[in-house]
């Protein structure tokens, strides 16, 4: 797999605002759809999230801030990431493991798998879409994040350089290529949505604060305006396993 992060990635993550800022404002987007797509989560007894490519947890534990019902489990390739966790609730679990292969997670056992920022990473991603299903219950719903391609390549020629590996894609996630993949496996797409408007997400770059909520609230609005369309930066998809 291709994309493997390290320690050195956590470390960056709590040096610079515009990490902190980006997986707090992906971790923000998930529990807007699981709020969405999946309402009566917090009925749900035994309500679970799978987090795939969790790191060292810190997306995983704002999504559980947010949504406040339920058992989290973020696996993560990388074991030196897990060794610089901080401490986590009960209920926030991480765990080594491969997103192509998720062994020990039994079939239809997961009410939300989220994929945040890792599928363009994946080199076998068809195989990961085969797991998601397979763990997934019957109306359970995989949320996956992805960078526009374009703004990517943009930020990697121009933007502040990280100490850290991992930004090589091996697969442009858009709504195309992701429809084509619900489509092989037999998952409902039912939610796009674009997110992190360009003007806003590079005051981070700058050094300036701004809270991932209020960010959500101007993407939602600059959504609505067509015409700013083209200066998201990231993306969102939803899809739901069929119940029949």
């Amino acid at each position: 797999m291709d994309g493997i992060l390290d320690s050195k990635y956590a470390e960056e993550r709590q040096k610079k605002k515009y990490l902190e800022f980006r997986y707090k404002e992906r971790a923000l987007v998930a529990a807007w759809m699981v709020r969405l797509f999946l309402p009566s989560y917090k009925q749900m007894a035994n309500f679970q999230i799978l987090d795939l490519g969790a790191a060292e947890g810190l997306a995983l534990l704002e999504m559980s801030r947010k949504l406040k019902h339920g058992f989290y489990l973020g696996l993560e390739y990388d074991q030196s990431l897990i060794d610089i966790a901080p401490k986590m609730p009960a209920n926030v679990v991480l765990r080594r493991g491969d997103a192509n292969r998720l062994i020990d997670i039994e079939d239809n056992s997961i009410d939300v798998v989220s994929a945040l920022a890792i599928l363009e990473h994946l080199g076998d991603i068809e195989l990961a879409i085969k797991e998601i299903k397979r763990v997934l219950k019957p109306g359970g719903i995989l949320i996956a994040t992805s960078p526009i391609d374009f703004w990517d390549k943009l930020s990697d020629k121009l933007g502040p350089k990280n100490h850290f590996g991992g930004d090589h894609h091996v697969f442009e996630v858009n709504k195309k290529s992701f429809t084509n993949l619900m489509v092989q496996e037999k998952l409902d797409f039912i939610y796009f949505h674009k997110f992190m408007w360009a003007p806003v997400g590079f005051l981070p770059y700058l050094k300036l604060s701004i809270s991932p909520s209020v960010a959500w609230f101007l993407d939602r609005f600059f959504w609505k305006i067509k015409i700013f369309n083209f200066l998201f930066v990231n993306q969102c998809f939803v899809a739901r396993k069929n119940i029949d």
